[in-house]
This record gives structure tokens, C-alpha cells and sequence, in this order.
């Protein structure tokens, strides 16, 4: 190689000598002929060319190709020994180059028109063509680097916009994954192994072309177990996508549950699309629009958003569980219509479970391969499910002598009801004599009604209120909007409990964790979980900045390992139902109906009454597992749920937003663990109230009164009714009179000058008010 570097010094040398020769007669001679004004640009070209090959890094391929260039016979000594003829045909330069000397164009003549200087032009223009052949590779490699860092820029631009699109269309859905994992720990082993065998679902699930059958709906009746085959599809599913070769296939699911209160149409779609766009590494640009906008996209748009996302697969399999579980769901029908029959879902596979409901099967028919749950595979996997427990449950080993009479029974007893076996297995474990086992073996409840009519009626009186009251608080808490789906801590259960009972009755009860699972028994689950949130267990410092802004600092790192908590929910769904429905009234269990719009009436008053009377002195934000600032922390969620015509429950919304109430010392800790926690912890609406500090000094908050903060808070948890019912209670105007006219921005800012927000935010109350309402309505 140092060979090649000093031949290719010698021959830049040369060129310059060349170079020289031409710009000198070029700028002396007056009308200088044209050929003289070739030869400079050939060899200057020639020369640029020649630089490259002496550079320090060169393309593989150049520098591999660098010995035959340079060989005796190759273009390099051909091109310099051109270059060299040249050279010496050319007339010399004055030592004195820089001195202007006067010459005629006839000194030159003998060279210019010598037919050898053409030719010797023709030759070099031949091996340079060859020479700039050898260096494409390293153009093209430069080509190649310059444009895959301007991919890695764009790349990583577009990655931080697709981030924040897809957080911004999941926040409008639930999380189908907390439900999913429930199902998969439920989930006996060595059961539902028959669909895997189904022929359809094998047509389905692994045919390469398009099947004619797109469409599957797997139907049961209550207690079936419906979610839980619908758990092992969904696996069964990843599988397949997962170990695709040579093809994208793509996958997403869904679990609507009835806590969601909602027609899932819009929400499934926006999970079903988050998910295809995270697997294809991409996000259709008109959800970015639409985002930027603050614009909602309706149904229509949703489909068309998937629709431009799937030719980037080869298939796309999506599953839903529980479309009998929407309601309303008139939306999520169209949906699963539109899917199943719009040839630009050709390439989309769609498995639905439900219930055998009317209107669900008017949809589907005529678009749908049914799969019945009432088949003998069923009745097998409840008799695996059965032998199980008999031979692992140590309760049950100790009449062994019976196991064959007690699985007998209950296979017998099922009707392809999961549901019913569950609860007669729990009913089970608590006998101790031999004698009450045959007896309760001998008068097995005949459906779901009766075992929870059963249940109910065998809690002792003493203890009804507490039992009816933890399935209220269970079902209000799961009716709550941006709640994690799985459950309320069974600390904070009992303890909300115990107080709403210590207030109804004036009497202190004791009651704990075990006595909540002995006497509520599988009308519930309680379930092992890791906390949802961690926030709380993180030291926060508030700093003071003269303008009078609070900024939060965090002391120590979030837990990599959460620590686990036991969660409460509904058993099933059909317990819900049951509570709600109009025969509990006729049954002797009546004193634990409770419709939806009781639940929610009740639940309310409960949380925003906890709230109020809630330890001033009280240092804990644990929203999770701490009765106060779980209650503290759910109010401005609950309040949609209230009948404020009633004067008792205005003036209890009223002094929750109210800064002179004792409770409201609290809020600020608990709101700095919220907005500087993770993502779910800030969507709740308490990250944003406009807490009042009144420790912040007076000649930066001289102005502020306790009423307009109390109505900003009002207005930013988007109960604007509450704030019309309390604006006109001290001003005597009306409420939307004042907005129309701008009279309530400016009522407030003559009340307010300002107010502290948390991530040093500063705004003014009527600045916070016209960006609430320009984004309402």
C-alpha cells in the first residue's frame, strides 16, 4: 500500500504540473483556444478522481482492486504515461510565472494542432471512465451511510411521535391484558385441549390462504367458561404469529367486561389498532392528525385507520370475549359486522365468545361458524377439573372413601356450568362431618340463582349489612372509570367498610381480611397481585421558587420488584347480575338487592362522606391499599355518579373542593405522588385539581379565595352542573349566562391572581378556564 501511496503523490504532482501550464497561457493569452481549456478540465477531473483512491479508508471492493489498477498493464500507468506525453508537448512556463508576458497564439500552433494531443485526450478520458468505475463502490457505500442516518434521525423522530400517538389512543380503552392474565391462573390444566382439535378452529387458525369460515363465535351459557377458552384461543393465536416464517402475521385481543359501562366499539378498535401499529413499527399518519387536532376519531374513521393498516401483514387474527358483557353494544356489532363482511378485511380472522343473546345472534347470523360450549368436551375438562380437586385438595382427601360418589355428583349436577362447580367445591371445603357433605351432595342446588340464593341466605343476620356492603364497595369501585381491572385492595375493602358501618349504626366493627373471605365465599375472588401503582412508596420533597411555583422532587428510584397485595372482584359476572335482577326480590336473600343506579348512589356517598371526614393530620398517600387516600383519591371520579337536586349531597360535593374543609390539608401530598408518578397514576382527575396552598405567602396570594378554587376544581373534574349549582349559590347569576359573557373568567380573576401547580406549571384561573372549556363540549 505504500507503494500506491507514493505512486499516486507522484501522479497528483503531475497534474499539477499540467494543471499550471494550461491556466498559465489560459490567463495570458488572449482568445485562448478552446482545446487548452479542455485539457485543464480533463486533468483536473483526472486529478479529483485520483484524490479519492488516496484516501486512508477505502470500500472493500476499491481497495481489493487496488493492485490490478496499479499493475504495469492497468489503466493507472496507462492514464500517467497519457498524462506524461502530454506534459512534454506542452510549451514550458516562464520561471517567472507570475509575470504578465505577451506571446502569439502561433507559439502555441505546433502543439494545438498536433493530432497526437487528441488522441492522448481520448485515451485519458477512456481510463478515467474505468478509474471512476472502481471507486462506485465507495460512492455508493457514502451514499448509503449518508442515508441511513438520515433514517436513524427520522426513525428515531418517528418512534417518539408513534409513543405518544398510541398512549393517546390506548387512554380511551381498557387494558385487556389484566383480565387475560386472570383467566390464563384460572385455567386448569389439561383442559380445553378440545379446540385446538376442532377441525374449524384448526381450518381457522393455520390455514395459509383466506378461509372461507373468517369468522368463528363460541357460545355458551352463563358460567361456561367462555373467558377462559377464550384465553387459551388467544394463546393459541401468539403462538401461531409468533412462530410465523416468511410471513407478518399479526394478532390483537379484547375483553369487555360489564364493569366498562360502555359500548366497546370505539374502545376495541383503538386497542385492536394501538396493537397492530406496535407490531408493524408503524402508525397510520392520519392517528397523528387526529391526536394534534384534539379531535376524536369516530367509528368510521377508526375502521378506515385499520384498514390502511393491513396490507402490511399476510393475516391478522383478532379476538373478543364477552360481547354479551358490552352494553350497550350496538356499536360493537356494527363493528364485528363490518369486519366480517368488508372485502378490505379479506385478510382479518375474527373468533367472538358471547352468550346466546338475541340481538347478538341476528347479527352474526349468516357471517359466523358457531362453536357451541355445550358439547362432551366440556363435560369432560369439568370432570378433570372435578378429579383434581378432590385428589389435591387436602379437605378432601379425608373422604376419600366418597371421592368416586362426590365426582359422580357434581359432573352429574354441572349442565356444562364451570361457574356451579366452583362454588359447590368452595361450599364443600368448609364442611367438617361426614353427614351435612351427603346431605349438601344430596340437595345440590339445581342452577346459578339457587347456589347464590343458597349462599346468601346461610350468612348469619348479624353479619348481612357487612356482606352487602363489601359487594357494593367491589362493584363501585369496578364501575370507576380509569381503575385498574383487578379489584379494590382487600385492606382499604375492609376498612371502608368497617367505617361506613361504624357511621350507619354508631357501633365499632372489627372485622377482617378472613372474615371478608369466609363470609362473602365465591360470591368474590381474592387474588394475588402485584401493587398497580408504586408511586406512594417513593419519598416526594416540595421546593418553594419565589414566583411562588411548587416543584416536586423524587427521593429514591421507582421498585424494580413491586410488592404484592391481595385484590377483591366479583366472583362472575352472573353475580352481578343476579344481585340487579327482579328475582332476588322474590327470594328470601332480597335484603342484598342492589340495582346499578343504587350501587353507584351509595358508593358515592360513601367515598365523597370517608373523604370528608378523613385525618387532617394524616401523612399517608397510599391510594391503593389506605382506606383515606384511596377515598381522598377517587371523589373527583365518583362525582358524576351524584344527585346534587339533593341539598345535603350539594353542600358534601361542595366541601370537598372547598380549601377551608379540614380534609383538604391532604390533597397536595397525595396529587405530588400522583402527577409525578407513572402515566396511569396522572390520568387520574385528582393530578389536576388546582390544590390551594395556603402556606404560600400572602402578598403572592392576597387575592385568592377559597370560592373560586372550589370552582375551578369543579370545572377542571368536568362536573360543570356542580359548578353552575355552586356559582349561582353566591353570585345569584346564572351560570351559562356567565360563561357566555366571559362574566365567570373574570369573576375569578378578580377573586384569584394565580395558583400553584405541581412540574413548576404556572397559570392564571381564568387562563385554566378557557383552556378547559375550549376543549369541552
Amino acid at each position: 500500500m505504500a507503494e500506491v501511496a507514493a505512486s499516486i503523490i507522484a501522479f497528483i504532482q503531475l497534474t499539477d504540473t499540467v494543471i499550471r501550464v494550461c491556466s498559465h497561457f489560459i490567463g495570458n493569452a488572449k482568445d485562448a483556444p478552446r482545446d487548452m481549456v479542455i485539457i485543464a478540465s480533463e486533468v483536473t477531473s483526472l486529478r479529483a478522481i485520483l484524490s479519492c483512491f488516496h484516501q486512508d479508508e477505502l470500500h472493500p471492493r476499491t481497495a481489493e482492486a487496488l493492485p490490478t489498477l496499479f499493475a504495469p498493464s492497468g489503466p493507472i500507468q496507462a492514464c500517467y504515461k497519457a498524462i506524461s506525453a502530454l506534459e512534454r508537448l506542452l510549451p514550458k512556463v516562464p520561471d517567472d510565472a507570475t509575470r504578465k508576458t505577451s506571446f502569439n497564439l502561433s507559439d502555441l500552433s505546433w502543439a494545438l494542432k498536433d493530432s497526437q494531443v487528441r488522441k492522448l485526450l481520448a485515451e485519458i478520458t477512456l481510463h478515467k471512465s474505468t478509474l471512476l468505475l472502481a471507486l462506485t463502490g465507495d460512492l455508493m457505500h457514502e451514499i448509503k451511510q449518508v442515508k441511513a442516518a438520515v433514517g436513524r434521525v427520522e426513525h428515531a423522530l418517528t418512534r417518539a411521535e408513534r409513543t405518544e400517538v398510541l398512549e393517546w389512543l390506548q387512554s380511551k380503552c381498557h387494558n385487556p391484558s389484566v383480565i387475560h392474565n386472570r383467566m390464563l391462573e384460572q385455567h386448569e390444566e389439561h383442559t380445553g385441549e378440545w379446540l385446538p382439535r376442532w377441525k374449524k378452529w384448526n381450518l381457522w387458525l393455520q390455514s395459509e390462504e383466506t378461509p372461507e369460515d373468517r369468522f368463528l363465535w363460541i357460545h355458551g351459557i352463563p358460567g361456561a367458561g367462555k373467558s377462559v377458552i377464550a384465553s387459551v384461543a388467544i394463546e393459541s393465536i401468539k403462538a401461531r404469529c409468533e412462530d410465523a416464517t416468511g410471513r407478518q402475521l399479526g394478532y390483537a385481543y379484547y375483553y369487555c367486561h360489564y364493569s366498562h359501562n360502555e359500548d366497546s366499539g370505539s374502545p376495541f378498535l383503538r386497542w385492536i389498532i394501538s396493537r397492530l401499529s406496535h407490531q408493524s413499527d408503524w402508525v397510520p399518519p392520519q392517528l397523528k392528525r387526529f391526536r394534534d387536532s384534539g379531535y376524536e376519531p369516530t367509528i368510521a374513521e377508526l375502521l378506515s385507520v385499520l384498514q390502511s393498516i393491513m396490507p402490511r401483514f399476510s393475516a391478522v387474527y383478532v379476538a373478543l370475549d364477552g360481547v354479551d358483557e358490552s352494553q350497550p353494544r350496538k356499536h360493537l356489532l356494527s363493528v364485528l359486522t363490518t369486519l366480517a363482511t368488508d372485502k378490505h378485511f379479506q385478510t382479518l380472522r375474527l373468533v367472538a365468545t358471547s352468550r346466546l343473546h338475541q340481538d347478538i345472534e341476528q347479527s352474526f347470523s349468516g357471517i359466523t361458524t358457531s362453536i357451541s360450549m355445550s358439547n362432551a368436551f366440556v363435560s369432560q375438562d369439568i370432570q378433570t377439573v372435578v378429579r383434581n380437586w378432590i385428589t389435591s385438595s387436602p379437605r378432601m382427601r379425608c373422604w376419600s372413601h366418597l371421592s368416586e360418589w362426590i365426582e359422580e355428583r357434581l359432573c352429574s349436577g354441572a349442565h356444562g356450568m364451570f361457574r356451579w362447580v366452583a362454588c359447590q367445591m368452595n361450599i364443600l371445603e368448609r364442611i367438617r362431618e361426614e353427614s351435612q357433605l351427603v346431605h349438601a351432595l344430596n340437595c345440590l342446588p339445581h342452577d346459578l340463582d339457587e347456589v347464590y340464593i343458597r349462599l346468601l341466605d346461610g350468612i348469619p343476620e348479624i353479619d348481612r349489612p357487612f356482606v352487602r356492603r363489601v359487594l357494593l364497595w367491589i362493584a363501585g369501585h369496578s364501575s370507576c372509570n380509569r381503575l385498574r381491572d383487578q379489584g379494590i385492595h382487600i385492606d382499604a375493602l375492609v376498612g371502608a367498610v368497617c367505617d361506613d358501618l361504624q357511621h350507619l349504626t354508631g357501633r365499632t366493627y372489627r372485622y377482617t381480611a378472613d372474615d371478608l373471605r369466609e363470609l362473602c365465599g365465591c360470591l368474590i375472588t381474592v387474588q394475588e397481585h402485584k401493587l398497580p401503582f408504586t408511586d406512594f412508596l417513593t419519598e416526594v420533597c416540595m421546593a418553594r421558587v419565589a414566583e411562588g411555583d411548587c416543584i416536586v422532587h423524587k427521593k429514591g428510584k421507582h421498585l424494580e420488584e413491586p410488592p404484592k397485595g391481595y385484590f377483591v372482584s366479583m366472583a362472575h359476572y352472573t353475580v352481578v347480575e343476579f344481585l340487579a335482577s327482579d328475582r332476588i326480590l322474590a327470594s328470601p336473600v332480597r335484603w342484598c338487592f342492589m340495582r346499578p343506579v343504587d350501587i353507584a348512589d351509595e358508593f358515592s356517598r360513601s367515598v365523597i362522606r370517608q373523604s370528608l371526614t378523613a385525618d387532617p393530620a394524616g401523612t399517608s398517600a397510599d391510594w391503593v391499599r389506605d382506606r383515606e387516600p384511596y377515598c381522598l383519591t377517587l371523589v373527583p371520579l365518583v362525582l358524576q355518579n351524584i344527585n346534587i337536586d339533593n341539598p345535603e349531597m350539594l353542600d358534601l360535593c361542595v366541601r370537598y373542593f372547598l380549601p377551608t374543609s379540614p380534609h383538604y390539608s391532604r390533597l397536595g401530598q397525595i396529587q405530588a405522588h400522583l402527577v409525578t408518578g407513572c402515566e396511569d397514576a396522572q390520568s387520574f382527575l385528582m393530578a389536576r385539581l388546582p390544590v390551594y396552598d395556603p402556606r404560600l405567602l400572602p402578598s403572592e396570594y392576597q387575592h385568592n379565595d377559597p370560592d373560586a378554587w372550589a370552582i375551578l376544581g369543579m370545572i377542571v373534574s368536568y362536573n360543570r352542573t356542580l359548578a353552575e349549582r355552586y356559582t349561582r349559590s353566591f353570585t345569584g347569576l346564572k351560570y351559562n349566562d356567565m360563561v357566555g359573557k366571559g362574566l365567570l373568567v373574570t369573576l375569578l380573576k378578580s377573586r384569584g391572581d394565580g395558583m400553584a401547580r405541581y412540574k413548576t406549571y404556572r397559570t392564571t384561573l381564568g387562563e385554566e378556564l378557557n383552556r378547559v372549556y375550549m376543549n369541552s363540549d
